[in-house]
């Protein structure tokens, strides 16, 4: 089954504050999830079907880079902190935004997230005619789940724009809430 890139995981690069492979060789990227989705489902004589909307495959995290900052690791004076007000991307609701001006640390683990196309396609979010496109990498230090932000989660909760109509319990937005008031993401350049 082909993999390709989604517009929206290209936002994912050195100097940006998400996840990141290298030095944002984009290639490389997807060579290493469409080994990881074979791999994956190389003993399956069934492989996912595009309707079932979502996949998320673990990849070997050698050349990943976290943006997570862990904030209750802090001492005074190592990271400044900085808010911003603006929307992720065109069309999108305005939201404040805490970053560190950190530098990103290298992966423990890395978790892809790939929508099918019929998914995408829905509200015409899709870049390509493959089957199934990845819009995120998400790079971590942890084993846990990391959960989305609450406002991630209240975008796809809301099926507000740029985000992906997506049901959440009340305890998992309290986990997110939770999570989040400790940790805040790296900008690498102010």
């Amino acid at each position: 089954m082909k993999v390709a890139l989604n517009d929206f995981v290209r936002r994912q690069t050195p100097s940006s504050p998400y996840s990141h492979f290298k030095q944002g060789d984009m290639g490389s990227l997807l060579k290493r999830v469409q080994e990881g989705y074979d791999h994956a489902f190389a003993n399956f004589e069934h492989p996912p079907k595009p309707e079932q909307g979502v996949l998320k495959i673990w990849l070997d995290p050698e050349g990943f880079y976290t943006p997570v900052v862990d904030l209750r690791d802090y001492h005074e004076g190592e990271y400044e902190l900085h808010a911003t007000f603006k929307a992720r991307q065109k069309g999108e609701n305005p939201f404040v935004k805490v970053r560190a001006i950190a530098p990103k640390q290298p992966a423990t683990y890395v978790k892809a997230i790939l929508y099918s196309h019929n998914r995408l396609k829905v509200d015409n979010e899709n870049s390509t005619d493959a089957s199934w496109e990845v819009i995120s990498v998400n790079a971590v230090n942890q084993l846990d789940e990391e959960l989305p932000t609450p406002v991630a989660m209240a975008r796809n909760f809301l099926g507000l724009i740029g985000g992906t109509k997506t049901d959440y319990t009340a305890r998992e937005f309290a986990q997110a809430i939770m999570y989040w008031s400790t940790r805040v993401m790296a900008q690498p350049d102010k």
